[in-house]
């Protein structure tokens, strides 16, 4: 079992989300679990954005990574920014940096 490889605060590394995900969370959640359904994004999945908590548990889950419920509920509600950005980047990591 794995963690995740992207750091919470490495957004900066990732300009674009970053900035994106601080102005418009909803766009960067809906790719990103468009992107790990391996499917097309579509403007429903930006006005009805999944909860990003959600989310990061089929990230685990998908990539067979520790289960910890209870920081991801934290850190989701803490610094949900920083949250949604570390998501994006590691769903595109390990799909190949596919965006």
């Amino acid at each position: 079992m794995g963690d995740m490889q992207e750091g919470l605060f490495g957004c900066l590394s990732d300009f674009n989300t970053c900035i994106l995900g601080l102005f418009i969370p909803c766009y960067v959640m809906g790719r990103t679990k468009a992107q790990l359904d391996e499917r097309d994004c579509t403007f429903c999945d930006f006005i009805c954005p999944p909860n990003e908590y959600q989310t990061r548990q089929s990230i685990r889950a998908k990539y067979g990574m520790q289960w910890v419920p209870f920081n991801d509920c934290l850190t989701g509600w803490i610094c949900q920014p920083c949250f949604v950005c570390q998501d994006a980047r590691e769903v595109r990591a390990r799909s190949g940096g596919k965006s």
